[in-house]
């Protein structure tokens, strides 16, 4: 910032389509989003520690990626499900707006909605600024069923952008084997469950489960492939599992790299792994994100959707290590975890 105090940093990586006929060379590439208040950067070209040799790098560039003003719209309530009982529900939507362009009083926002008597309300959302807005919903307004809630941005009195959010209203609950309350709590079968625990890999010896076995733990998230024998293993130390999955998403390749062609391929293999394991009562979820680059957010988005479709039972996990990063990141995961260093 003005003051040189560090706000934080974003790497590059090697593309997943580097061009072949490139004679040794490669292409990185990074995203970023400068936050609010920064005054400089500084770009470096580094060896990691204790590496030895030579790198060459040549055609730095640095391009702006045109924004649009209005990202997306996320609700607060979990899997975009809730009950009238459950009173207002929160609503995020993602702002990029040019004010220097345009002044903030130029723009309005708006949020459509059915009420209980079906008919459509718009409703004013006063609380906005250049990089989010936000609005309440009673969920006794709301007609019960499902329903696109929709965000409506103004330029002028102009409708310059809008983004909608699937929800759905039930009499009652519905029931999922894990979820997350009104209250912020985890609950497995109805309970709560506070998950403790740390990372596992698929290399885990016997020697290793005994020690597990000894611990105070419950919850592990296990980097390599997952199966019903792992999770048998892990069962009988009282653990819960929440699977890594990056390998399958298309177009993912950071910290893991996805072998797929195509989505619909990813979807196949999503699908596979969710009839393998998903069953399994030590189970817990679905791990996407270890500390992505934003590039990366559009392929997890996708397979976060199609995870909350095919599998309703058990949530998304992500992880990220820029807390800068989180408003980028919403439509990635249902639960975050965060490992600034």
């Amino acid at each position: 910032d003005a003051k040189g105090t560090w706000m934080g940093a974003s790497g590059a990586h090697r593309v997943v389509d580097n061009d072949p006929n490139t004679q040794g060379w490669s292409r990185y590439e990074g995203r970023f989003t400068f936050p609010k208040g920064a005054a400089t950067a500084k770009f470096l070209f580094y060896l990691p520690r204790g590496k030895t040799g030579r790198v060459l790098f040549d055609d730095m560039a640095l391009e702006q990626i045109p924004d649009e003003p209005l990202a997306y719209l996320q609700c607060a309530a979990y899997r975009n499900s809730f009950t009238p009982a459950d009173g207002d529900i929160r609503f995020a939507a993602m702002l990029r707006l040019n004010t220097v362009a345009n002044g903030l009083s130029d723009y309005a926002c708006e949020a459509v909605f059915k009420d209980v008597k079906g008919t459509a309300v718009i409703r004013p959302v006063t609380d906005f600024d250049e990089e989010r807005a936000l609005f309440a919903l009673n969920a006794k307004e709301l007609a019960v069923g499902r329903q696109e809630i929709v965000f409506r941005l103004r330029l002028k009195g102009r409708v310059v952008a809008e983004a909608k959010r699937t929800v759905t209203c039930t009499v009652q609950p519905i029931p999922r084997r894990i979820s997350v309350g009104t209250d912020g709590r985890v609950r497995l079968d109805g309970r709560r469950f506070f998950p403790l625990g740390m990372y596992t890999n698929r290399w885990m010896t016997s020697e290793d489960f005994e020690l597990w076995a000894q611990a105070p733990l419950n919850f592990t998230t296990m980097y390599g492939g997952v199966d019903c024998a792992t999770l048998d293993r892990f069962a009988k130390t009282g653990t819960y599992v929440c699977a890594d999955v990056r390998g399958l998403i298309y177009g993912y390749n950071y910290s893991a790299v996805s072998a797929f062609k195509s989505f619909e391929e990813s979807k196949a293999a999503f699908r596979k792994k969710v009839a393998e394991i998903a069953a399994h009562p030590n189970f817990f979820g679905w791990y996407l994100v270890d500390e992505v680059p934003l590039d990366q957010v559009p392929f997890v988005t996708a397979a976060n959707e199609l995870l909350q479709e095919i599998d309703p039972d058990h949530p998304t996990y992500a992880v990220t290590d820029k807390p800068h990063h989180i408003r980028e990141l919403l439509p990635t995961f249902d639960a975050v975890g965060m490992d600034p260093y």
